[in-house]
């Protein structure tokens, strides 16, 4: 099956409205789970993948001090996934593989063995890849755990604070 940029904009469209259904549904916290608690669709690998994608992409600092890494953003995209359709599903823990073991190319080991720093100019150089297909899901890979940093107990009272448009209520 071959992944068009329109696929994958509808892919990244649903995937949030989905999400948000779904986990407000069920009333999951998902920031509140046990770390042992077993995933209901990713993998420990997958899992492992989307903590380094998420330390690298959200990193803390003065404003936010939550670290992605400790975000539970794992936890937050096992329950996305589990609201997505089997196929969506599919391409997404895709995605997490072809990150994994494509950084072994770029930097020399598997995305999540690499230290932060490494991490980080992995993630940031797709980011900004020449290739809008590889620059688009590498986005969109962001905006979707972008939503689980976000809406953190720990970083939306923040985030409201900023957009007083009605943001967190």
């Amino acid at each position: 099956m071959r992944l068009s940029r329109r696929h994958l904009l509808a892919l990244i469209g649903a995937a949030g409205a989905v999400a948000a259904a779904g986990a407000a549904t069920v009333g999951l916290n998902w920031w509140d789970q046990a770390a042992d608690a077993p995933f209901g669709a990713l993998e420990a690998e997958e899992a492992a993948v989307v903590r380094a994608v998420g330390a690298a992409a959200f990193p803390g600092g003065p404003s936010i001090a939550l670290h992605g890494r400790d975000a539970d953003l794992d936890r937050f995209f096992d329950v996305l996934l589990l609201a997505l359709p089997a196929t969506q599903r599919k391409l997404l823990k895709l995605l997490l593989h072809a990150l994994e073991y494509g950084a072994v190319l770029d930097q020399g080991g598997r995305l999540s063995a690499l230290p932060e720093q490494q991490q980080r100019a992995f993630v940031m150089g797709l980011l900004g890849h020449p290739i809008s297909e590889v620059r688009g899901a590498m986005q969109g890979l962001v905006v979707l755990l972008g939503m689980g940093y976000t809406t953190h107990p720990e970083v939306a009272p923040i985030m409201a604070t900023w957009h007083r448009c009605g943001y967190g209520q």
